[in-house]
């Protein structure tokens, strides 16, 4: 019991002490509430396998993308993506080499397609070969 509890009580009628002392729990659980609710969680740290999920999602167009909420650089530098009120942190270098990746792997294989559709069967040996030296799958119909 604190001093201002034993004064209260020999000043407030009882009703009065009750009525003040409800108001003060009252008031301590709503900071508490407030305190919670503004208190950002932290971010979700993603593992490599959440990683190429996201890369997954950014790349499928019917997908809703995360957005950038920011960078952190405490200890290693990570990327801050936000979906679905969830924030998530991400290895910033792992995370571009590896969309980098999929990218240079998806702009690949659009630039041979066109590539195939533009020489017309000119120069199919030349595209047989560059589609070889890119590791991609060569389709030709005859």
């Amino acid at each position: 019991m604190n001093i201002l509890d034993i004064v209260y009580r020999n000043i407030l009628p009882p009703e009065s002490l009750r009525e003040k002392r409800r108001n003060d729990q009252v008031n301590h659980i709503s900071s508490a509430i407030d305190t919670i609710l503004n208190t950002p969680s932290p971010p979700k740290i993603l593992t490599d396998d959440d990683i190429q999920e996201t890369i997954r999602e950014i790349m499928n167009e019917k997908v809703q993308t995360p957005s950038i909420r920011g960078i952190t650089c405490k200890d290693d530098c990570s990327l801050l993506l936000e979906k679905d009120s969830i924030i998530m942190s991400v290895p910033l270098l792992k995370f571009g080499l590896e969309l980098a990746t999929v990218f240079e792997e998806k702009l690949t294989s659009t630039a041979l397609c066109f590539i195939a559709d533009a020489s017309s069967g000119l120069g199919t040996k030349m595209l047989g070969e560059i589609v070889s030296s890119c590791g991609a799958e060569l389709v030709s119909y005859v």
